[in-house]
């Protein structure tokens, strides 16, 4: 076993293969940190998305249902009560 070994490992040929399945093994593995960041990002990006969704559709049924209840427009002054102008 020891005598393979060592034809093996002065073989040019078997230095190339395994030099470039090295290669090969750090390309795969950059790939795989790639599309997991992206598929990260991609559910991240979705989630605020639909957050954001969310916060606007609260907005617009509290505006839907309380029309007055924006508070004073362009630096208005309002009253007690909220009427008085």
């Amino acid at each position: 076993m020891s005598e393979y070994c060592a034809l093996a490992a002065a073989d040019p040929e078997t230095l190339w293969l395994t030099v470039a399945n090295a290669a090969l093994g750090v390309a795969v593995l950059i790939c795989c940190v790639a599309i997991v960041a992206a598929v990260i990002y991609e559910f991240t990006f979705r989630a605020h998305r639909r957050a954001q969704i969310m916060r606007n559709a609260d907005a617009a049924v509290h505006a839907m249902f309380h029309p007055g209840a924006g508070g004073p427009q362009d630096g208005e002054s309002t009253g007690r009560n909220g009427r008085e102008g």
